[in-house]
């Protein structure tokens, strides 16, 4: 019972800290956003939409009138979607279960660092590697599936080291299965399904590579059948935009596409050149230490940041690279401390001056551009929680409190609109809506198709931020108002306009009557009919 304790002190002491941070930090965004709970980002709400309409309405879609493809882990949109259904509808879900997988993320850490014998201190630098430097308060104030992502990859990388030390069937369906549920989290998981498969196959388990990376696949395939079934893509509309697809025009394109976008952007981002040279370096240095599938799962891992940054993006409030700094740290901690001697004479006696003197250099390399951007993201919560109070919750609850259930509406940010207001939406960013996502992905999105997109959805409002449609936006659009923010996270201002005469009248006369709920800190200027500026105080 004592060893056991012992066993758990790493995680204890490092959950009870990121619980007592989570607090702290989300206390202060608590006050920020007039007391109210709101994540740090408006994605978050799309999820929540979605959940919703599906428990509600039994419609996949951001709103309850249509299926839209809007969401790239639909493992996390059908639990906050069961949840829903159980428990009823609740902003506090998708925190509560970010911060649930967030602890069982750090528990896998400890039993993983444990595997391999790695000593009560050094587990315990990894579990708060983990929490510091994902970084995990950061990513649960987004209210989003990244915890839950780090948690089956980290599941992942200990059944791949378990199946290589002990191949049996059911090993291989305990990674399969892994797999599977990593996918469905992210589809980025199959940046590491893919270097799984091939160390499987180098290992000789070509069987086992190929159930692997077909039941890895499934999440992907069902929902991609069940999209175009629907009228959509195969892969949903963010990645579809977002995704860097290969492009081989010339030869320099050529280049890019086999790999040298992804060595161009590891120079850019110092945290993850700095990650991978460690997990490198201890694969190679520390050959005698550790056990053969250690030294894969570092390869693997190793290799996934590169093709991560080939295809996927990095930053967005931190989240999009959090599974790859995440599962690093574990493996960090296994390849320099596993089986390591309890005192520093005993390591000097050993004559591993090298490997000693590589581990202090760099890990100077390591902490320094983790713990910038750990502190920088720490800063953060509070001031984007803040941002999305009073641009996007207050857009959602302008149109939830002045006009009837169903309003239509053209904007390019959803998600929180769709959630807290019952808006028949035209998404014209294209996350949403499908047509703008097709005449986006043919070069054909002017402001002639969205001309047309109003009109076919007899819109009666439009807010968008009018920098993200230089030149696109139809010029008989009625500008009506705008509200700015001062101290602003993201976008600075979202401008409303009519589509006619009548819908611009009465905008403008129910902008007017919401302004009093607006925040101390909002700039309003009317363009229409009184053409009034000033602070909302």
């Amino acid at each position: 019972m004592k060893k056991k304790l012992l066993d758990l002190t790493p995680f204890l002491i490092a959950a009870l800290l990121f619980l007592i941070g989570l607090f702290f930090i989300g206390s202060d965004a608590y006050q920020a956003s007039g007391g109210r709970l709101i994540y740090s980002l408006d994605d978050p709400y799309i999820h929540m939409a979605i959940a919703r309409n599906c428990a509600l309405h039994h419609v996949f879609g951001l709103t309850q009138y249509e299926f839209s493809s809007s969401t790239s882990s639909p493992l996390w949109t059908l639990l906050i979607a069961a949840w829903y259904r159980l428990f009823g509808v609740g902003d506090w879900a998708p925190g509560l279960c970010a911060t649930f997988f967030a602890l069982a993320g750090l528990y896998v850490v400890n039993s993983l660092c444990l595997r391999f014998a790695v000593r009560t201190f050094p587990r315990l630098l990894a579990c708060l590697g983990v929490v510091y430097f994902t970084p995990l308060i950061p990513l649960v104030s987004t209210g989003m599936e990244h915890t839950l992502h780090l948690f089956f990859v980290l599941m992942l990388i200990a059944s791949l080291v378990k199946f290589l030390e002990f191949p049996s069937h059911k090993n291989m369906m305990l990674m399969c299965l892994a797999g599977f549920l990593a996918t469905g989290a992210r589809y980025e998981s199959l940046f590491i399904v893919a270097t799984f498969a091939l160390c499987l196959i180098f290992q000789r388990h070509r069987i086992a590579a190929l159930l692997f990376v077909v039941l890895s696949s499934l999440p992907v395939i069902v929902y991609g059948v069940i999209s175009i079934s629907q009228g959509s893509y195969f892969l949903p509309n963010s990645l579809m935009l977002k995704g860097n697809f290969p492009e081989v025009a010339d030869f320099e394109s050529l280049l890019l596409s086999m790999g040298g976008r992804g060595f161009d952007f590891l120079l850019q981002t110092p945290h993850l050149y700095s990650i991978s040279i460690l997990l490198l370096l201890g694969a190679f240095l520390f050959r005698g230490r550790g056990k053969h599938s250690l030294r894969c799962a570092t390869l693997c891992l190793a290799s996934s940041i590169l093709i991560h940054l080939q295809y996927a993006s990095v930053g967005w409030f931190y989240r999009y690279e959090a599974y790859l700094v995440g599962a690093s740290m574990p493996l960090l901690a296994c390849l320099y401390f596993a089986g390591a001697r309890a005192s520093l004479s005993s390591l000097i006696q050993s004559r591993e001056y090298v490997p000693t003197l590589v581990l202090a250099a760099c890990s100077v390399l390591l902490i320094w551009p983790l713990h910038r951007r750990a502190v920088e993201s720490l800063e953060h919560v509070a001031l984007a929680c803040h941002h999305v109070y009073r641009q996007q919750y207050h857009m959602a609850d302008f149109l939830r409190t002045m006009y009837e259930p169903g309003v239509r509406v053209a904007l390019n940010d959803v998600g929180a609109v769709t959630y807290y207001a019952d808006t028949d939406t035209l998404d014209l960013w294209g996350l949403g809506t499908i047509e703008v996502t097709r005449a986006k992905r043919a070069g054909k999105y002017d402001s002639a198709v969205i001309e047309q997109l109003l009109r076919d959805r007899k819109t009666d409002v439009v807010m968008v931020y009018t920098d993200w449609f230089s030149g696109l936006l139809p010029t008989n659009l009625i500008a009506v108002a705008s509200w700015s923010t001062m101290n602003n996270y993201f976008g600075k201002t979202v401008t409303f306009f009519g589509t006619s005469d009548e819908s611009a009248s009465l905008l403008n006369d129910r902008l007017h009557e919401y302004q009093k709920n607006l925040t101390i800190s909002t700039e309003v200027k009317y363009e229409l009919l009184e053409s009034t500026d000033g602070h909302v105080r």
